[in-house]
């Protein structure tokens, strides 16, 4: 027979918790997160705890497509799982009379589980547990914002309507204050978390008949970028090094000196954060001058690629060979590892180097720039767009173009000159 009920649970008691006495029973109650009251029946067999019921209804049924009872979650209020429970009930009594599949039987997952499983099945696909964890993230906020439970309730119009949102007070704030929006890139990235969920759920799962969210396009806007990143002249990139290397500081774990072949080992390669925090020494190649990076299964290009390395490079990173481990571990706390902090990190030595984070014209140095530095460089040094396209692993050349070739404006004055136009005699470039 089918029936509805509560699941029970044990948890340590609160602290500042009061005993009371409730029916006869023994109890404890506590102000919960949402300032209510919640009461746990002490166990006697088991101090410092006590037993408390789940705040949603549960079902429990028998299914024929098992030939057993089933439990499967409801809602946090007993009139809508009273319905869920006839429902079930019924699709599980047309199932045994023959009219509809076995397949109809089985529940529907609840929107938190599905979200699970697919943070799962990306994960498993070969994206990267940092990537997977944030995709879900994404989703997760979506679907809270909108109050939504179940995937058929999430439509273009309404992702869309939240986007405005946020993209007008959204975004990380202090607390208790108001954010000042997203940017359309991060807006891009919440419909593409989103999209893909959907789509796992239409195409993979097979919960849901289409993709609720097929119709959602997502775009960008190129004039609404928050973080201009620069390079630096040469002579700045040497003062950054230079202070670096004669600080004394241990920053986010890392020494001067550790810092100093951190930083010249992102402008040579172009290796990003989270690559070289999983560089050790194997992976270099004293022999071959070369730097093997390994990187998720789920990748743009090579699962390893093979980078050479200057020989002067190579001498400034020797010291660091002779240990075990990454070349440049965490020594702190999780979200303190260098890799996560890494615009800190370089603020530090570029106040030391007398260099603004900052400039005039409000575009920013942070660690992603040495990646924009190494690419600039290579423009300065005359290498071609396709050699420097395969150094730095794109996909296409526009893409290295575009985002990672920075010239300053008095060098592109210098090339102008070169013209010399107005002079006579000399209208042609030579």
């Amino acid at each position: 027979m089918a029936h509805v009920h509560k699941q029970t649970f044990t948890k340590a008691i609160p602290t500042g918790a009061e005993r009371v006495t409730i029916k006869g029973r023994a109890c404890v109650r506590w102000r919960g997160r949402t300032k209510n009251w919640q009461v746990g029946e002490l166990i006697p067999d088991k101090p410092g705890r006590c037993r408390i019921e789940s705040s949603k209804w549960y079902v429990t049924y028998f299914d024929p497509s098992v030939n057993d009872t089933r439990t499967v979650p409801g809602y946090a209020d007993r009139a809508a799982t009273d319905a869920l429970m006839v429902t079930l009930v019924r699709t599980a009594e047309r199932v045994d009379a023959g009219v509809l599949p076995k397949e109809a039987a089985r529940p529907r997952l609840t929107l938190p589980e599905l979200l699970d499983r697919w943070h799962r099945y990306v994960r498993h696909s070969g994206a990267s547990e940092d990537g997977a964890r944030r995709q879900w993230r994404r989703a997760q906020d979506v679907c809270d914002g909108l109050k939504v439970t179940r995937v058929s309730e999430l439509t273009p119009t309404t992702v869309l309507d939240w986007i405005g949102t946020q993209r007008v007070s959204g975004g990380r704030a202090p607390k208790g204050k108001q954010g000042k929006g997203i940017s359309s890139g991060t807006a891009a990235n919440y419909i593409g978390a989103i999209k893909s969920f959907t789509r796992w759920c239409a195409l993979v799962e097979r919960c849901e008949a289409v993709d609720h969210l097929s119709a959602l396009v997502k775009s960008r806007d190129p004039a609404d970028l928050r973080h201009v990143r620069r390079a630096l002249m040469p002579v700045e990139l040497d003062r950054l090094l230079s202070a670096a290397q004669g600080s004394t500081e241990v920053i986010y774990g890392l020494t001067g000196t550790e810092r100093h072949a951190l930083y010249l080992v992102a402008c040579s390669t172009g290796l990003r954060a989270t690559e070289l925090s999983r560089l050790e020494p194997e992976h270099v190649d004293v022999t071959k001058n070369t730097v093997t990076v390994w990187r998720p299964a789920k990748t743009k290009t090579r699962p390893a690629d093979v980078l050479p390395l200057d020989a002067d490079v190579l001498k400034v990173l020797k010291p660091l060979l002779k240990g075990r481990g990454p070349l440049w571990p965490n020594r702190g706390k999780p979200t303190q590892a260098w890799w996560r902090v890494g615009a800190r990190l370089v603020r530090h030595d570029l106040a030391a180097a007398d260099l603004p984070a900052k400039d005039a014209q409000g575009r920013v140095f942070d660690f992603h720039s040495l990646r924009g530095q190494f690419g600039t460089d290579l423009d300065r040094a005359g290498v071609s767009l396709v050699r420097a396209q395969k150094l730095m692993r794109h996909s296409t050349p526009d893409l290295t173009a575009k985002y990672y070739m920075r010239p300053e404006s008095v060098e592109m004055a210098a090339d102008v000159a070169k013209l010399k136009r107005g002079r006579k005699g000399e209208n042609r470039a030579s």
